[in-house]
């Protein structure tokens, strides 16, 4: 059995293929009943009732309603005969989804108002074994169970853990299998002489290549690897030839893809645990790593020029010192007064030059100082 939840979570019309392969492999492996979630309404109520038809699968649902013809849109519930045993299955769907495409044609009845309806017509059709195919998550189906009498068996769905063993909750075993088909729960109940549960339990395994292959699923899944694969060429094909035409430019087209880095963001949404070994490498810090060298050197090259930058402009104010000191030597008084007074001669050949102030307008070799032209 299968609580459901199982179609594809792209709505692209693309990934519609899985949503029937998915369908197809389920039969194979002699699914006896299949509850519904919001996901096998993503393509819309006419989609999914035309590859019920044409697989077969056994899907139930018990509060989905359609508001044309006033009934559940599939079966409320399913009698499975099993030798001398007779189970009775039906599904819950949570009535806070959104139904996506379905939402104007469909409405969601309350879980434990369809529980309470369907269980008394069960067993008036001779079912001893009553078993839910929750939608719920793990707290909506534990209090599910608890208000309602009468579910022996509750699989659960929707975000729910693995749990290698179930619980007991009041008289009803649960079974925690988590999401997308990596494990499966094998219950095993105890009957009285009136076919009617006493007890039960319930263990869980992974899906691991130990588990041996079913030759006709085996050829199914390669025909449709190999089909999408095709198809998915084709597309990219197609994409690179129309974003060439739009460009303007067939190698620029060509070297598009519709495969891009989505980022470890995005893997961890579907692979915490190995999100979380990869975090402890050292793959996962490189670019930190790489960024705080950069910052580093970044940060040596600008320190090294303001140093210089400091260093220059000291240079410069120390020069400028220097020269104010040699225009200022300290003389005495009566020196500077004797230097303003006498005028130097600019030669050395000129005989008078110790003093020039009888011959100073006449000497075409004189010229004045600059102590003397202040």
């Amino acid at each position: 059995m299968d609580n459901g939840g199982f179609f594809p979570e792209e709505s692209d019309s693309l990934y519609r293929d899985k949503a029937w392969f998915l369908m197809d492999g389920m039969v194979l492996l002699g699914t006896d009943a299949a509850g519904m979630s919001e996901k096998e309404l993503k393509y819309g109520k006419g989609w999914l009732l035309a590859q019920l038809k044409r697989s077969r699968l056994p899907m139930t649902n018990a509060n989905v309603w359609d508001k044309q013809t006033k009934k559940t849109l599939l079966p409320p519930y399913l009698i499975i005969k099993k030798g001398t045993v007779t189970t009775g299955v039906f599904a819950v769907t949570s009535d806070k989804v959104d139904l996506g495409p379905a939402r104007d044609s469909l409405t969601i009845e309350d879980p434990a108002v369809a529980a309470n309806r369907v269980i008394p017509e069960m067993k008036k059709k001779g079912a001893t074994v009553i078993v839910l195919l929750s939608q719920l998550g793990k707290v909506e189906s534990e209090d599910l169970v608890t208000a309602v009498d009468g579910i022996d068996v509750v699989i659960t769905g929707r975000n729910v853990p693995v749990l290698q063993k179930g619980r007991m909750i009041k008289n009803t075993i649960a079974c925690y299998g988590g999401e997308q088909g990596q494990n499966i729960g094998r219950t095993v109940v105890t009957l009285d002489a009136a076919k009617k549960m006493q007890t039960g339990e319930n263990d869980v395994f992974v899906m691991g290549p130990e588990v041996g292959e079913k030759p006709e699923v085996l050829q199914l899944v390669k025909s449709f690897n190999d089909a999408f694969n095709d198809k998915m060429r084709k597309l990219e094909k197609e994409r690179a030839v129309q974003s060439a035409t739009q460009t303007g430019g067939e190698g620029q087209g060509q070297k598009q893809s519709v495969d891009h880095f989505v980022g470890s963001e995005v893997c961890q949404r579907c692979h915490m645990p190995e999100y979380a070994q990869w975090l402890k490498t050292d793959h996962a810090t490189s670019w930190a790593t790489s960024s705080r060298a950069g910052s580093r050197r970044l940060t040596t090259r600008r320190s090294w020029a303001t140093s210089s930058a400091r260093t220059a402009t000291a240079w410069a104010r120390s020069t400028r010192r220097c020269r104010r000191r040699r225009r200022r030597s300290p003389r005495p008084r009566a020196a500077r007064a004797t230097t303003r007074r006498r005028a130097r001669c600019s030669t050395s050949r000129c005989t008078s030059r110790t003093s020039c102030t009888t011959r100073r307008r006449r000497c075409r070799r004189f010229r004045p100082s600059r102590r003397t032209a202040r």
